[in-house]
């Protein structure tokens, strides 16, 4: 975005809460003295990145342009900001409502006001609006979670990406140390010395405490870790920094975006249907939008993720996103009641085919949900088994089509093994992404080679599939050790052999009821279980197969399951165990579909 002339950038304005501390933040408005509406974007990265390329989709210049402020603040102790930092976002509600309103209060602002951002500045707008400030307007959280904290994945494991995360956020919080220089490079040294191996601490050295990576002298940045590591499954944990946000009270018109590579879209979608629920008595198609791309996380909405180049027109400065958005802010900032009538309050594209649609809402109408079983001969352990995927009740030979719905659910099973059965070792994880590759959309096939990942194929598709909507699997699944795993994986296996992920989910036994209070389920004891796998759009092309592969681990994603009853993160003993998954007639396991003819 070229920066005009008429726009004024207003530096380190300082903003005081409820407690006296003072935050920081930058004001980019129009030259003039006439009170405009105020977007605010609140962020623990930097608000100096803004001004410069790395703006994306939120560039203050654009908003600025079309008569708007554009507010953008350090977070609570980062960057320009005073106070002590806390990455749960503890202090983020009270914080976001004093912001809001003092915005509200200043002589440059008319009084309405809205919010844009993603992922933790994503999360901070709902933070801020769960306390509903009475001059916020309309809110635009990205590619972030209400329901839980951003470390806790949807089975209730732990992501240890999360110290990578505090890793990068380091040299900031040693800067503000009020210690000697020569103490801050000493503490920086030893920071450096842990980063190559951090992650590698993670799987070998348990407890956690003990890992070197968190125990550096005269720094508590890291102490975070453990105390978010120790509140994944505290219910106390979750109220202390406000999970979950419920969209119930929040009443304001919603803008929500996500990728279909983003590492967070389960839980941006979770967020539209919690808001579809919430605003059922007053359906506005204007106050709910959705809009998903090929995108992964983060703010440039690029066309090309990792490997793939998704077509320059799937880019967000090219679909028109921040257009979108800016008419969002008309209609509800400056009430141009026209500014939206053109926009479809669903807009998403599907994956291997060019163009972008729209929907009414989200599922779209029309899918045939499908079964489509695990089967094998022999063994299914790695791509090398003899692990099939049967579509529907049985397929018509070589066609990769679904059968007749009459046929008998024992011909699919007719001379194949019951079950299949992998070793899960937690201190040998299966990964979750591949060195040098984007970890989302990557080449997984050798990972699928491992004798720990079972592999279902399917016979090649002799059309083109579409597949558009959740998916979610059912698997019957029994553990020989006191807790354990499941991560399931569907794949897009192309002519030459590559497999590119299109969506995953998981299940960790000893929460099946709920992530914040553990039941155990007798070892050995099989039950059939449901997976969900997440939303996507995603056309296989004709000759390509499907492939749902299965393993009991899928780190850094998520912790490798120890096997016994000790605290996440605690534990000291390391269990390996043996995961038996059933499919026959009597205990079919599947996955299904969303097929759109």
């Amino acid at each position: 975005m070229v920066k005009q002339m008429n726009i004024k950038k207003y530096e380190n304005i300082e903003i005081p809460m409820r407690d006296k501390v003072i935050l920081r933040a930058d004001l980019y408005r129009p030259e003039g003295e006439e009170p405009l509406p105020a977007i605010l974007l609140r962020l623990p990265y930097g608000k100096d990145r803004f001004d410069g390329e790395g703006a994306g989709i939120y560039d203050p210049y654009y908003y600025a342009e079309q008569g708007y402020n554009v507010i953008i603040q350090d977070c609570r102790g980062f960057y320009h900001s005073d106070g002590e930092p806390d990455p749960s976002g503890l202090n983020d509600p009270e914080d976001g409502y004093d912001t809001i309103e003092w915005i509200a209060a200043q002589p440059f602002c008319d009084g309405n006001i809205g919010t844009f951002g993603l992922s933790f500045f994503g999360y901070v707008q709902l933070a801020a609006a769960v306390k509903q400030p009475p001059h916020l307007k309309c809110i635009c959280p990205f590619e972030c979670s209400s329901t839980r904290p951003p470390f806790v994945n949807g089975n209730g494991s732990y992501a240890p990406y999360h110290l990578t995360w505090l890793y990068n956020a380091a040299e900031d919080q040693v800067r503000r140390l009020p210690v000697p220089e020569e103490e801050k490079k000493r503490i920086w040294n030893e920071i450096e010395k842990n980063r190559p191996t951090h992650m590698d601490q993670v799987i070998k050295i348990h407890p956690w405490t003990e890992m070197p990576a968190l125990n550096i002298e005269g720094f508590h940045f890291f102490d975070e870790y453990m105390e978010s590591v120790d509140g994944t499954n505290d219910r106390a944990y979750w109220r202390r920094i406000g999970y979950p946000l419920e969209p119930k009270d929040m009443p304001y018109p919603v803008f929500l975006a996500t990728g279909w590579n983003d590492h967070v879209r389960n839980q941006e979608m979770e967020n539209y249907r919690l808001f579809q629920e919430s605003q059922a008595s007053d359906p506005d198609p204007e106050k709910l939008r959705l809009v998903i791309g090929p995108w992964a996380h983060g703010e440039s909405m690029s066309n090309v993720v990792g490997t793939i180049d998704y077509g320059k027109e799937t880019a967000g400065a090219e679909m028109g996103l921040m257009g979108m958005m800016l008419r969002f802010f008309d209609r509800w900032l400056k009430n141009d009641t026209k500014a939206m009538k053109d926009d479809a309050p669903v807009v998403y594209c599907t994956l291997n085919r060019k163009g972008w649609k729209t929907a009414p809402s989200w599922p779209v109408p029309g899918v045939d949900y499908q079964n489509w079983y695990f089967t094998c001969s022999d063994s299914a352990r790695s791509s090398s088994g003899s692990g099939k995927l049967a579509p529907a009740v049985g397929s018509v030979s070589g066609s990769g089509m679904p059968a007749p719905a009459d046929s008998p659910l024992s011909a699919v099973y007719q001379g194949t093994a019951e079950e299949d059965t992998i070793l899960h070792d937690p201190l040998n994880p299966v990964p979750s992404e591949l060195p040098g590759i984007f970890k989302m959309n990557g080449d997984f096939s050798s990972i699928q080679e491992r004798e720990d990942v079972l592999v279902y194929t399917s016979d090649p598709a002799a059309d083109e599939m579409e597949l558009t909507g959740p998916v979610e699997a059912e698997v019957w699944f029994s553990c020989d050790a006191e807790d354990g795993d499941l991560y399931v994986r569907l794949s897009d296996v192309g002519p030459e052999g590559e497999a590119v992920r299109i969506t995953s989910g998981e299940l960790r036994l000893r929460f099946l009821k709920s992530m914040l209070e553990a039941e155990y389920v007798p070892e050995g004891t099989a039950g059939q279980y449901r997976i969900p796998m997440g939303d996507i759009s995603y056309l296989l092309p004709a000759g390509h197969r499907l492939r749902i592969d299965i393993a009991g681990s899928s780190f850094p994603y998520a912790d490798a399951n120890l096997g016994t009853k000790e605290p996440l993160g605690r534990g000291k003993t390391v269990r390996t165990a043996l995961l038996h998954i059933l499919h026959d007639a009597e205990h079919p396991s599947f996955v299904k579909l969303p097929v759109i003819h």
